[in-house]
């Protein structure tokens, strides 16, 4: 019985991985990036906005200093990460209602 139990959690858990992870490769695919590399990347500036705001950083502010850093206008960079999160959770959302209306 608690073998059974763990085989499906195990798959649970490997679909809710490959969904979370999803977005990022496809992503990477559009930009020709390898996915390590991009999810390298995600992971670095990650930890470097949480490091931010454990400083007491606003998000306006961590916006201006990146936008400044890859020399991008901080309403362009605020653009383009608004729409990349839009896509992500729109995704996330279509994809948790395929996965109901399959089972």
């Amino acid at each position: 019985m608690s073998s059974s139990f763990d085989r499906r959690l195990s798959a649970l858990e490997a679909i809710a991985e490959e969904m979370r992870l999803r977005p990022f490769r496809e992503l990477a695919a559009e930009h020709g990036v390898p996915f390590e590399e991009l999810m390298t990347i995600f992971e670095q500036a990650k930890a470097e906005t949480a490091r931010l705001r454990a400083q007491g950083l606003s998000e306006d502010e961590i916006i201006r200093r990146q936008a400044e850093r890859v020399g991008m206008d901080p309403a362009d960079l605020r653009r383009e990460a608004d729409e990349l999160q839009a896509r992500f959770n729109q995704w996330r959302a279509g994809q948790c209602i395929s996965l109901i209306g399959d089972a």
